[in-house]
């Protein structure tokens, strides 16, 4: 626990779970399983829904689109389903199949601190996700700040620690897994990176959100041990309205990771410029 003396309410861990369940309706995971040298693998990675000038927009990092680009130009490699999954329980709303290789994705990835990853989603799957009440993308009022003074943070995602992926029927030519995830916002403290610069390069990126991670449970109880797998989930500012109801802000998109005690995130006001120019080059494309 972080050792500081003013109050973190958000730190509490049930007033972590309420706020998971209001962070939960703009998040979308994106689950993909896939043949390594003929043998099945799955895949979970973090992301969330935005949408900006009638354009719905699926972002993670940049780094791990990358990653997953590299991996499945492997010959090696064949994917055999992927499909959007917001967590939700109710199987109206649990998952849409997806072509990988059809989706839009735009990279940019360690340029001026810059770890940002877009998919710009076709309208064919834009309206399978709106069609879902559950699923709400984030909007220019969730990243506004005029006025907005933050109290807290937390950054949402899905560990790869809370996934499990179990194969449930095979042959010599197909094969399935039921497989599921667990959702959480892990609280932040907010850490002031000119503190650390002197320690190692992971401090030194401009307009970049730090923030120290604090203890978080899954519903079992089990203590989340490493944060990997939530690379690209986004972090919210939040500030207390009263005991049920927190007013929230997207202020950063989660990119780096040290000693599973800190994380790292693109500032939201930082990627909005980008963002523009690949929603310029989606309508070019058109």
């Amino acid at each position: 626990m972080p050792k500081k003396k003013e109050n973190l309410w958000w730190v509490n861990e049930k007033i972590a779970k309420i706020f998971n369940t209001y962070a939960q309706k703009h998040f979308m995971a994106l689950n993909i399983q896939y043949l390594l040298e003929g043998i099945p693998k799955s895949c979970w990675v973090s992301g969330f829904l935005i949408l900006t000038k009638d354009f719905l927009i699926w972002m993670t990092a940049g780094h791990v689109l990358k990653k997953l680009e590299e991996l499945f130009q492997n010959d090696k490699v064949r994917v055999i389903k992927s499909r959007w999954i917001d967590n939700y329980s109710d199987d109206a709303a649990k998952c849409i199949v997806c072509d990988y290789e059809d989706i839009k994705k735009f990279i940019i990835d360690d340029i001026d601190g810059y770890d940002l990853g877009f998919v710009v989603l076709r309208q064919f799957y834009a309206d399978q996700i709106l069609k879902v009440k559950e699923s709400v993308p984030l909007t220019e009022a969730h990243w506004k700040l005029d006025e907005f003074e933050a109290e807290g943070y937390y950054l949402v995602g899905i560990p790869e620690e809370f996934t499990e992926s179990k194969q449930i029927w095979t042959n010599t030519s197909s094969f399935d897994f039921m497989t599921s995830s667990t959702l959480v916002s892990i609280p932040l403290v907010k850490e002031n990176p000119i503190v650390h610069q002197s320690e190692n390069d992971f401090w030194t990126k401009e307009n970049n959100f730090y923030g120290q991670v604090c203890p978080i449970r899954d519903d079992s109880g089990n203590l989340l041990k490493d944060i990997s797998g939530m690379s690209g989930g986004p972090i919210f500012a939040v500030r207390n309205i009263d005991d049920n109801k927190h007013e929230y802000r997207i202020i950063a998109l989660q990119s780096g990771w040290l000693q599973r005690k800190y994380v790292r995130g693109t500032c939201f006001n930082k990627i909005i410029e980008p963002l523009n120019k690949v929603l310029q080059k989606a309508v070019s494309e058109v």
